[in-house]
């Protein structure tokens, strides 16, 4: 009973410890920035959604009792599907948080890996339903929300400088500092080989689309609906 417990109760750490962050940012900063970091957070969440395409969906019907070596290679397979995904929205994301933001390059950058990281912990999530292994990812993520929400509580008790940038800046840390370990705690488990993700590349790609399309269509039309009135007031 514990250790089915555990799952949720890390999801839920790990959510509220996000959100924590979210909120106190968003009423701490004066009120362009907090509007424009807003819509940051929902750009974020969107391409999010647009890279991971709802393929957990049909990864956690098709291999629930999947044996290790056959699940780690369909990660390697998803992750073929997200490389194309990011190559699409990437440009976009830089696009979008360029023209309505106005960041330096900078911040892009900042941005930019902040979404990867971002799109990599949600998605650890989705994994973790099905394979223990991934929860050690998610504590991971659990422990970079909690160092920027302290660094966060720091800025505003310390009365030190603060604004959009440090705050992104010290993000963007965060988040790449994250995603290495996170690569090297995977690539320690992981039963497949690097040599075999190239194989059948596009195939694979081409049948993730066709397998999670109907999936996507009702979550972009989900998130539209929850997220437009959004982009209208970050307008």
């Amino acid at each position: 009973m514990v250790k089915s417990l555990e799952l949720p109760f890390l999801k839920l750490i790990e959510t509220l410890t996000r959100a924590l962050f979210v909120i106190v940012t968003t009423y701490s900063l004066p009120i362009v920035e907090a509007g424009q970091f807003g819509l940051l957070i929902t750009l974020i969440g969107y391409c999010v959604f647009l890279v991971g395409y709802e393929r957990y969906i049909d990864i956690q019907r098709k291999h629930v009792n999947s044996s290790m070596l056959i699940f780690d290679s369909m990660v390697l397979d998803v992750l073929k599907l997200y490389s194309i995904n990011y190559i699409f929205i990437l440009p976009l994301y830089i696009l979008l948080v360029f023209s309505w933001l106005g960041l330096s390059s900078l911040l892009l950058i900042a941005c930019l890996i902040i979404l990867i990281g971002e799109q990599v912990s949600n998605q650890a999530y989705h994994l973790a339903m099905i394979d223990r292994r991934f929860y050690k990812i998610i504590y991971l993520v659990i422990i970079k929300n909690l160092i920027n929400f302290t660094y966060l509580i720091y800025l505003l008790v310390g009365n030190s400088p603060y604004d959009l940038s440090i705050l992104l800046e010290f993000w963007m840390w965060t988040s790449f500092i994250s995603l290495v370990f996170i690569f090297l705690v995977w690539s320690n488990f992981k039963t497949s080989s690097y040599n075999n993700f190239y194989n059948n590349y596009r195939a694979i790609i081409f049948k993730q689309y066709s397998w999670s399309l109907t999936h996507f269509l009702i979550g972009l039309l989900a998130i539209t609906s929850l997220q437009l009135d959004r982009f209208i007031v970050g307008f």
